[in-house]
């Protein structure tokens, strides 16, 4: 990548994703990052819910 200021957006964005996914690690690690419900709207629910968390 040539060009500064696109190098410098692009590691921008990626280092807000990292430290999403980092947030979102460290609020679930009781389950070590796993959702284990069984029914797919359980699993909604707690996807939903951690969304909520990180977003916060």
């Amino acid at each position: 990548m040539q060009s500064v200021e696109l190098r410098r957006r692009v590691h921008a964005g990626l280092n807000k994703g990292e430290a999403r996914n980092a947030l979102a690690r460290a609020v679930f690690f009781n389950r070590l990052g796993e959702i284990r419900d069984r029914s797919f709207e359980q699993q909604r629910y707690r996807a939903s819910g951690l969304n909520l968390v990180t977003a916060a």
